[in-house]
């Protein structure tokens, strides 16, 4: 009969309206299922139950659709601001570290320093060293040589300390 509009059911809608109606408000179907049952629908190309639960499942994907794109770019969001924290915690660990090795090259004979820093903070390789201090090779390879020895030692003496004082 009439739905308080006015106007006249179409069977389909006095036979599906209640249930769908039911459904939405249980969270089954959209608030709007009423405009679901009401879109218009073709006997001869199938059963009302068919077409109904089909427009219900496309539907229900296209949530689903939705849901799983706003998830993504809540993820996306949560993975910019997490690496931008652990960017922060990565130069704050590299600077801990620079300020240990130049605390421990600091200790080192003026010679071994010199050598060790043309040779990892300019790139220099163990020959351009030797021409550049005017000093034979043989003598820039054991200072290299010996300035990396006493540099493990110190810097583990270093690693021991901070780990014993990390776990007692």
């Amino acid at each position: 009969m009439d739905v308080g509009n006015g106007r006249a059911e179409p069977p389909l809608h006095r036979s599906y309206f209640r249930r769908a109606r039911i459904c939405s408000l249980h969270g089954h179907f959209p608030a709007h299922a009423d405009v679901i049952v009401a879109a218009d629908f073709d006997e001869e190309r199938g059963r009302p139950f068919t077409w109904l639960v089909t427009l219900a499942r496309s539907r229900a994907i296209d949530r689903l659709r939705v849901l799983a794109s706003r998830q993504r770019l809540a993820d996306s969001a949560a993975q910019e601001v997490a690496g931008e924290a652990s960017d922060a915690v990565a130069d704050t660990l590299h600077a801990e570290q620079r300020e240990i090795v130049a605390r421990a090259l600091a200790t080192l004979p003026e010679e071994q320093r010199r050598t060790l820093k043309l040779a990892y903070f300019e790139g220099l390789t163990q020959s351009e060293i030797a021409t550049q201090l005017g000093t034979p090779l043989g003598t820039v390879k054991t200072r290299m040589r010996t300035g990396m020895m006493k540099l493990r030692e110190l810097l583990g003496e270093q690693m021991r300390g901070l780990l014993g004082s990390e776990l007692g």
